[in-house]
């Protein structure tokens, strides 16, 4: 055991990525900088706790899937994965409540409680309705923890920012799901329990429904600068959906697409 097991149970690529957009959430929202650093720091914790406790979940089909990760491969216990776990998600917790906000720190407590209870975390990953909302709702709460960081409501720019940015990570786990289908189908999982054909139908239309929704912040309060970056994106996501086959011909919509509109709301807030 050692702490670089622990990093790399965090994901740290995935904390540090949801951390950045919750700060990036606040400095849209008008947040002080210290409000920024603490709602980035707990959105890293936060992360790095529900993957412990998801990958203890997953460890039947990470044996499959991702043998060389800290747990299946026996570098990490499950009580040592759960200890930190639980210590990350309290950590996150508490600095989200040093922002002075209640709304982020009871939005983290309640995932929070999803992730810990094996039977509630079960819900979110093993039935089609569960899974997409599990996804979306951990991406739009990266953007409600960063609304905590400045003074005032959630505003409609950021919210419809938000399910933008939701909706098409939801498409890219969902291609990650069936990439993962081998490890899957010994257990009541997503796309095992689905026809693929229904699977790919539902990718292409996440895909233009993100593609949508990405453009319709700017008109609650983002300048004309926002459409600069928001709309590339939005054509290049739509191409995908359209051009969306069985060999995956239609690419994968990388993370770098999310960050680009995050980019373009901050400079143009």
């Amino acid at each position: 055991m050692h702490w670089i097991d622990f990093w790399n149970l965090s994901r740290p690529l995935v904390a540090l990525r949801y951390g950045a957009t919750a700060a990036a959430a606040g400095f849209i929202e008008g947040g002080s900088i210290l409000s920024l650093a603490l709602a980035g720091l707990s959105g890293l914790l936060f992360v790095a706790g529900v993957y412990a406790f998801d990958d203890i979940e997953d460890l039947p089909e990470d044996r499959i899937n991702h043998p060389e990760r800290p747990l299946p491969s026996g570098r990490l216990s499950v009580r040592a994965a759960r200890t930190f776990g639980i210590i990350c998600l309290i950590l996150a917790v508490a600095v989200a409540a040093a922002l002075h906000d209640r709304t982020g720190a009871m939005a983290l407590t309640a995932l929070s409680a999803f992730v810990v209870i094996p039977q509630a975390h079960r819900l979110t990953e093993r039935h089609w309705i569960g899974r997409g909302v599990s996804v979306f709702t951990f991406i739009f709460s990266a953007f409600l923890l960063g609304s905590a960081a400045a003074t005032g409501p959630l505003s409609p720019r950021l919210f419809l920012l938000g399910e933008a940015i939701g909706v098409l990570h939801l498409a890219t786990r969902i291609i990650g799901d069936e990439r993962d289908l081998e490890g899957d189908r010994d257990r009541l999982r997503t796309l095992p329990a689905l026809s693929l054909a229904k699977a790919r139908r539902f990718i292409r239309n996440v895909l233009a429904l993100s593609a949508v929704l990405l453009p319709l912040p700017y008109f609650f309060g983002f300048k004309a600068l926002y459409l600069l970056f928001s709309l590339p994106a939005a054509l290049h996501i739509l191409q995908q959906s359209i051009t969306w086959k069985i060999d995956q011909a239609g690419g994968y919509p990388g993370h770098w697409l999310a960050a680009v509109v995050i980019l373009g709301a901050c400079l143009s807030r």
